[in-house]
């Protein structure tokens, strides 16, 4: 029933708001499904054992009740979102003027544009290549393998801003290990024997590099199928480093966008007191508890923030230019003072007088560090020699981060 009203959802957002989401598929899933998806973080995901943690960790949360999805939402060609089957009709339609906000930012910001559309169909085909590696060298190989390359991936940089728009880069020696294999076939694996000198010259030009991953496959003297296994990593981190940096830019504008496209569509009578309750629970709340500790919900920043700005500006270039940290720059004493909760906070900020900052921009720069940064630190490699890579960090690592 919910689903004859998902035309009228995107026009609504389209000619009412004037908002171009992206063509979007509406799945409705089990929780198990629906965890799983977000444990890999895409669908086709190669197989790893932090996938299953993650997934456990969500499962318990849920069955406890101390957090509930109530939908996924993958940047694709076309967007995928998964909907829980345990929310009611309205609460899909809910959810649906939700995801158009999200659709639509897949649409215009720059960071969204960094990821590749395709990357579903990439990792489809790595697993089954990662398949065939663990026949032919064997499950733990290929696990350590993957964490290697786990432990570098966040250390990883594209070479393009996709906006504007890239050129076409050159041809990758390895983008053939990205083909689907046709049925009943293996994808050969060459492995050409080491040649120290042309790999001692490409060392010596890799100095200086902060993509430690690219660094690797360029010219570590690996197999072809470790390789190939550092790329895929790569290209997957690739996708998720610029979605960490909008989280609160996307639920702060999707959540804008749903209550909104709302008000022009009654799919149901009880409606309005459904929707009010539904955007309560998810961006209506300004505090989220945790062991005593209080923290500030994204959710409701976002949408406070975004409203705030819009009654003062160019919010289009504010959707289309900006991540969560310059957006978190930009709130003022004004807006503190504006919200009930953020005014209470800075009330009981005691001053320093080493510290010249008001007792607002205290907040606003913890806010500000509260997103994340990945890479947390730079590195780069510093020297190379046949058996020993050093790497250089921009500054103090402890050890377990080294380790």
């Amino acid at each position: 029933m919910w689903r004859q009203h998902l035309r009228e959802v995107r026009r609504i957002a389209e000619e009412e708001m004037g908002m171009s989401p992206v063509e979007t598929q509406f799945f409705v899933v089990p929780a198990q499904e629906l965890y799983t998806i977000a444990a890999q973080g895409l669908p086709g995901m190669y197989p790893h054992w932090t996938h299953g943690r993650d997934y456990e960790r969500e499962r318990v949360r849920h069955n406890r009740g101390r957090g509930t999805v109530y939908e996924l939402v993958v940047n694709l060609r076309p967007a995928q979102a998964y909907l829980l089957d345990q929310n009611s009709d309205a609460e899909h339609v809910f959810v649906a003027a939700h995801v158009m906000g999200h659709a639509d930012l897949f649409a215009r910001n720059v960071f969204c544009r960094q990821q590749r559309p395709d990357m579903d169909v990439i990792l489809r085909a790595a697993s089954l290549r990662f398949a065939q590696y663990e026949r032919e060298y064997g499950e733990r190989e290929v696990e350590r393998v993957i964490d290697a390359a786990h432990m570098l991936r966040w250390h990883s940089r594209a070479d393009e801003i996709a906006e504007p728009q890239p050129p076409s880069p050159p041809e990758d020696p390895y983008r053939r290990l990205f083909r689907l294999p046709e049925p009943g076939k293996d994808i050969p694996v060459v492995r050409p024997a080491p040649d120290w000198k042309t790999q001692w010259r490409d060392w010596r030009a890799g100095h200086g590099e902060t993509d430690l991953l690219r660094f690797l496959v360029r010219h570590a003297p690996l197999e072809e199928w470790e390789k190939d296994i550092l790329s895929v990593v790569r290209e997957a981190s690739l996708y998720f480093i610029p979605q960490t940096r909008i989280k609160i830019l996307h639920e702060g504008w999707a959540s804008i966008a749903g209550k909104r496209i709302l008000r022009h569509l009654r799919a149901f009578p009880e409606s309005p007191v459904q929707d009010a309750r539904l955007y309560a629970g998810v961006a209506g709340v300004p505090i989220h508890g945790a062991h005593g500790s209080e923290r500030v919900n994204p959710y409701w920043l976002g949408a406070q923030l975004l409203e705030y700005l819009e009654r003062q500006g160019d919010l289009d270039g504010i959707l289309r230019y900006e991540s969560d940290r310059t957006l978190l720059q930009r709130i003022d004493e004004q807006f503190i003072y504006e919200q009930d909760v953020l005014r209470d906070i800075v009330a009981q900020i005691d001053p320093d007088e080493h510290d010249p900052r008001l007792p607002w921009q205290v907040l606003r720069d913890e806010l500000v560090q509260t997103v994340p940064v990945l890479p947390e630190l730079e590195v780069e490699v510093a020297k190379v020699s046949p058996s020993v890579l050093d790497l250089r960090a921009g500054g103090v690592v402890d050890r377990g981060y080294a380790l």
